[in-house]
């Protein structure tokens, strides 16, 4: 089974069947410009030293990283530190319509995660649909913050458009450091990168080992069709 979200609705679909959920009430309002994007699960409060499903002690495991768990992936506030310089600008051939793309993400329990939306070059001309791979994907966030939104980060402010890689992000740090209360010793992960898509209705981030673009025929349709084939073959 898998889901995905974008376009003003959500599909939740098992092999053989669709079913298309009903429209998803308007957006609501963010009053608090520090609020955080946060990850989907959050580590246990006993920390690296916590208790194992089975109800057992867990052992120390000393190489865990010492990372903070505040579960957050990339904030707006602006005592978050970091600086616009981590944020890199990849060059894909293809960049998010900045008159509104109509990004759909889909993620689902095969390896890979894909992100469909009209694009255009780097001279902003129109290209078509463009399908996105997310190769290796571990994790996935959609939604807030927009366009409006983006430009109360430091970060963001003076970036477009686009595909982009967090340098020195913490979230596959913190994702590894959450692993090792099951798994003390776990090999480390040192191939996922933190891509970042800013498109003029959401932004859009993965952890994952390499991003790949192409260009799809018109119909948008088209391009969702074929993601969804990949994902059920």
């Amino acid at each position: 089974m898998f889901a995905f979200v974008g376009r003003g609705y959500v599909v939740v679909a098992a092999v053989g069947r669709f079913t298309r959920g009903a429209k998803r009430p308007p957006k609501a309002t963010v009053s608090d410009p520090r609020q955080m994007m946060t990850l989907p699960a959050t580590p246990s409060k006993h920390g690296s030293r916590g208790i194992r499903s089975d109800g057992l002690p867990r052992q120390p495991c000393d190489s865990a990283p010492d990372v903070d768990h505040n579960g957050t992936v990339f904030t707006i506030d602006p005592d978050a530190g970091g600086s616009s310089a981590q944020v890199v600008e990849l060059d894909l051939g293809v960049r998010p319509s900045p008159a509104g793309s109509g990004e759909l993400l889909l993620h689902g329990d095969r390896p890979n995660a894909y992100l469909v939306l009209l694009a255009v070059d780097r001279n902003y001309q129109r290209l078509g649909p463009a399908i996105i791979t997310f190769v290796g994907c571990r994790q996935s966030l959609f939604g807030y913050p927009n366009d409006e939104a983006r430009w109360g980060d430091q970060r963001l402010r003076d970036h477009d458009y686009g595909i982009f890689e967090i340098h020195d992000s913490s979230w596959r740090a913190r994702l590894q450091d959450y692993n090792r209360q099951a798994f003390p010793h776990g090999a480390p992960d040192t191939t996922s990168r933190h891509f970042l898509v800013t498109c003029h209705e959401s932004t859009v981030q993965v952890l994952a080992r390499d991003a790949q673009a192409e260009v799809w025929p018109d119909p948008f349709e088209n391009a969702v069709a074929e993601v969804l084939r990949r994902m059920l073959d």
